[in-house]
């Protein structure tokens, strides 16, 4: 029996700016086999988060209605109760602009976050946050 290839990294990428989500998608697809979804809507990508699992998120720091930390902490309270297999959210990288790289201590101090990725965006560094189960 052929042993099964694991399945492919489950991604969810949520940024105001569809050009730079879909450079996202294209890249992690192709380069390393990702399976992407995206949303330019924090509210929308929260509605994702509840009804599917996910192995990687990233999440800009900047959206209109609820920021990209709003969002990682209601994810990460709800997804205990709404993924019974897992009981922490997934880990997070965080999309930001060139002023949010003062606060980098402060966002990358807790476990779950790869990294702060920032404009523009490196798709070399996208991959190398993104980890090594990408490859």
């Amino acid at each position: 029996m052929i042993p099964s290839s694991p399945s492919p990294l489950r991604v969810l990428a949520v940024h105001h700016d569809p050009a730079l989500l879909r450079l996202i998608r294209e890249s992690l697809e192709g380069l390393a086999g990702c399976a992407v979804d995206t949303s330019g809507a924090a509210l929308h990508a929260y509605d994702r988060l509840v009804q599917r699992e996910y192995d990687l998120l990233i999440l800009d720091l900047h959206l209109p209605v609820l920021s990209g930390e709003m969002l990682y902490d209601l994810a990460s309270r709800a997804w205990p109760h709404c993924h019974r297999d897992s009981i922490t959210a997934p880990p997070v990288i965080w999309a930001g602009v060139p002023a949010d790289a003062q606060r980098h201590d402060t966002l990358t101090r807790e476990a779950r976050v790869r990294g702060l990725l920032l404009a523009p965006f490196s798709i070399q560094k996208l991959l190398d946050l993104a980890g090594p189960r990408v490859f």
